[in-house]
């Protein structure tokens, strides 16, 4: 599914959420449940987030962002504002998206995971919230641009193959 259909998606599944956490929050309930259906999905997150989206939107947001994460062609990616806008307003998405993620995974945060991948899991969650304490970028320096652009690029992707090895440690995970 295209990114602009994903985010026509997200936009019918919540006025109330920016499309960015909504697909963190998601994003992290699948990593979560990686068993669950679309319809368990949503209501963990009208459980965490009571009332504010639309629940046969939320399911069919959350099985497309299922879909992606199990997409064999590794298609997931984060659904954050696009390269064409301002650089403050992708790194706001960024710390969106992460808020929703990390919200959700935070019970498996806090287990005691056994399995092999268990340090993995721990350290990848420990570096999504240091990520989250981005502070602003100040995008008035040209010359800075560039490398902020780069920098911002390599954190994207840690980020998206993060999240599917994560998936697929509590996928093959005993809890």
């Amino acid at each position: 599914m295209s990114e602009n259909d994903l985010s026509s998606l997200a936009l019918l599944a919540s006025l109330s959420l920016h499309e960015s956490e909504l697909h963190g929050l998601v994003s992290g309930m699948i990593v979560r449940s990686p068993h669950g259906d679309e319809h368990s999905i949503a209501r963990l997150v009208d459980r965490i987030r009571p009332g504010l989206c639309d629940r046969h939107a939320l399911e069919q947001f959350s099985k497309t962002v299922y879909d992606d994460l199990v997409d064999p062609q590794c298609t997931y990616s984060l659904l954050l504002p696009t390269d064409d806008e301002e650089l403050h307003a992708r790194v706001t998405g960024l710390r969106m998206w992460l808020l929703g993620f990390l919200e959700a995974v935070r019970p498996l945060a806090e287990s005691k995971l056994s399995g092999p991948q268990a340090d993995f899991f721990h350290e990848f969650h420990s570096d999504l919230e240091q990520v989250a304490e981005l502070e602003d970028i100040d995008d008035s320096d040209e010359e800075d641009l560039e490398e902020i652009e780069e920098a911002l690029t390599s954190i994207l992707e840690f980020l998206r193959i993060g999240v599917l090895n994560m998936f697929e440690i509590i996928k093959d995970e005993e809890i």
